[in-house]
């Protein structure tokens, strides 16, 4: 390898690891964490997210299915801490979600980051639908 050669090769090692040098210590912004997370419920995949699904629809009362048909979405994954969930229906801010790793529902906030908040877990996918109908005041 030529002297020249070397010498951009020094002087661009240099300049990475400066630059590596000036961003550490500064937060990440949440939407490039998630990104770099590559977020995925471990334990189940949305073949068998479908299943589930169907099994608990065919299970509602007419009440709540008519809520089902007006509020359910495309599965999409939402973010609480290092959890990774799917959003199943949502109303405004208020989403019903599966948590995969208790195999069971819950209900709580989106927030403006599309993050999860003021969440819990519930059971079935009836009792999801009653508490978001509760906490929506549509009950």
């Amino acid at each position: 390898m030529s002297l020249d050669a070397l010498n951009k090769r020094l002087e661009r090692t240099r300049h990475e690891r400066a630059s590596l040098l000036s961003c550490v210590g500064e937060p990440l912004k949440r939407n490039v964490r998630c990104y770099m997370m590559n977020p995925r419920p471990p334990y189940i995949d949305q073949s068998t997210l479908v299943t589930v699904l169907s099994e608990e629809v065919a299970a509602l009362d007419a009440t709540a299915s008519a809520w089902w048909s007006d509020f359910a979405v495309k599965p999409f994954i939402v973010i609480h801490g290092e959890s990774a969930h799917y959003v199943v229906a949502q109303q405004d801010c208020h989403i019903i979600f599966f948590a995969d790793d208790e195999d069971e529902f819950g209900t709580g906030i989106l927030t403006e980051d599309g993050e999860l908040d003021s969440y819990g877990l519930v059971g079935g996918l009836i009792d999801a639908i009653r508490n978001c109908r509760y906490r929506t005041g549509l009950v």
